[in-house]
């Protein structure tokens, strides 16, 4: 069976001539569909680039006494009206460094392209169907080609971030596509906003919760120099969520050091331990949602996706022990 990191190049002639005549000659543009009826995955996955972002480094209080169980999750069926709980205490954040329909995981983050000390920049068209005529400035990547997260399936939020070193700006785009073409019913990005130290100076964020992924990303600067992290739940309260009750938009969150799963990953050392002390020490900001299983976004379901870290995705992460990353929901502790 093929595997991630080959090239086309690498096969038969007929085995390229057949690919190509079926999907064409670019394999970074194949539809999700693509992947998952050939099974081929034609892409090297990137190295992570190190990026000097800024990070929220605020620290938990812990003398304050200030904090609580993790919520229990609540929602309400739109047409019977009635209230029933999800079960989400048994969850657990994991990270797994494999593909998943030819996706990788992780948040990805580039320099910009610099010439004559100022990035080279392209621009794009952004915004929803309905608000046309915007546009901004993005620059290239400094590599060549933009990163998505789910690189290459275009059936995921196609997060990108680059970072502007003679600005200290970070764009930050949802849904982008440097390939789509830009009409009155079309964007080439659902959105785009610069941040500056965490604050948005232009543009819009990318999530609903009105935060920078980038200041909260766990990427390869982060374990030399820890901070708060960005936590995604499936649900929450408030901003584009449906929960009735439960963890809410914007909550903090931290992993207390008495908790079970605080002394397991601390044990395992490397990346584990480092992000478990940093879920203590700076605790976990819930800036997004990745929605349920066995519904649409629009409406809560019983079953939600899995809670996540945002994590930079690269292969430098092959040397590490995140594929052991195993923090369950129930020993993080709500700040209030």
């Amino acid at each position: 069976m093929p595997r991630a990191n080959r090239t086309l190049d690498q096969d038969s002639w007929l085995t390229r001539w057949w690919l190509t005549l079926l999907y064409g000659p670019n394999p970074w543009v194949w539809s999700e569909f693509a992947h998952r009826a050939t099974g081929w995955e034609y892409w090297e996955q990137p190295d992570g680039e190190v990026v000097p972002l800024w990070k929220n480094r605020e620290k938990i209080n812990h003398n304050s006494g200030k904090s609580v169980q993790y919520p229990i999750s609540m929602a309400t069926n739109a047409l019977t009206k009635n209230t029933y709980q999800i079960p989400t205490l048994g969850d657990a954040i994991t990270w797994s460094t494999g593909l998943y329909m030819g996706s990788y995981n992780g948040e990805p983050v580039q320099l910009a392209k610099v010439q004559n000390g100022r990035a080279v920049t392209r621009t794009v068209s952004y915004g929803y169907s309905w608000s046309q005529d915007r546009y901004a400035s993005v620059p290239l990547p400094e590599s060549g080609r933009y990163l998505h997260c789910g690189d290459p399936n275009t059936a995921n939020d196609r997060h990108s971030a680059i970072y502007d070193p003679t600005t200290s700006y970070v764009h930050e785009l949802i849904q982008f596509d440097e390939y789509a073409v830009d009409t009155p019913f079309t964007n080439q990005a659902l959105n785009w906003g610069i941040f500056k130290d965490g604050v948005l100076v232009d543009g819009n964020p990318v999530t609903a919760t009105g935060n920078s992924v980038t200041a909260y990303l766990w990427d390869r600067t982060s374990y030399n120099r820890p901070h708060r992290l960005g936590l995604t739940l499936g649900d929450y309260v408030g901003a584009d969520g449906t929960l009735t009750s439960g963890p809410q938009a914007g909550d903090v969150f931290f992993l207390s050091e008495m908790s079970e799963s605080y002394q397991e990953m601390v044990k395992l050392g490397g990346e584990c331990a480092a992000i478990a002390k940093a879920a203590n020490e700076y605790g976990l900001l819930l800036i997004d949602r990745s929605g349920y299983v066995d519904s649409s976004n629009l409406n809560p379901g019983t079953k939600m996706k899995a809670p996540s870290i945002n994590i930079q995705y690269g292969s430098w992460m092959r040397s590490t022990n995140l594929d052991r990353l195993k923090i369950k929901a129930h020993d993080l502790r709500l700040v209030i």
